[in-house]
């Protein structure tokens, strides 16, 4: 099982940089997970279309958007699980400062009604990624 985090657009901050490769790192302990960034543009549907350039088709793809839903981290980790079991490969995307788009995907998942920076979601969505697998694999890390 692989995961993959597709992040549009570039981070900046060598801070943020630091704490997803923190998180990222420390996942790949339990699984197989890389990142792959894709340019930002000002017009979605060229975004779609360089995500299906870059991205898997066949994969579970999951967007992340203040319109999705939200879960708690045990049914995060749940939900995680199950598909861990599919074989699947899972893509997580985030948006960029244009957003994301919306026509190609199998699930939308919100971290938060709020608005965060693409930044910042990085660093929660990978720090969720890897308490999900902590609660999985039964680490002591969530406790």
């Amino acid at each position: 099982m692989k995961i993959l985090l597709a992040f549009i657009g570039k981070t900046k901050s060598k801070e943020i940089s630091a704490l997803v490769e923190k998180y990222v790192t420390m996942s790949r302990k339990f699984v197989s997970i890389g990142i792959v960034e894709v340019k930002e543009k000002n017009n979605l549907p060229a975004q779609l279309k360089e995500l299906r350039k870059r991205l898997d088709e066949k994969s579970f793809w999951v967007i992340l958007h203040d319109q999705g839903e939200e879960m708690s981290s045990e049914k995060f980790a749940n939900f995680l699980k199950d598909k861990l079991a599919s074989q699947k490969q899972i893509i997580f995307i985030t948006g960029g400062f244009y957003g994301v788009p919306l026509d190609k995907y199998d699930k939308i998942l919100s971290l938060s009604k709020m608005t965060y920076s693409h930044e910042l979601i990085r660093v929660m969505l990978t720090e969720q990624i890897y308490r999900a697998l902590a609660i999985i694999y039964g680490h002591p890390y969530p406790k």
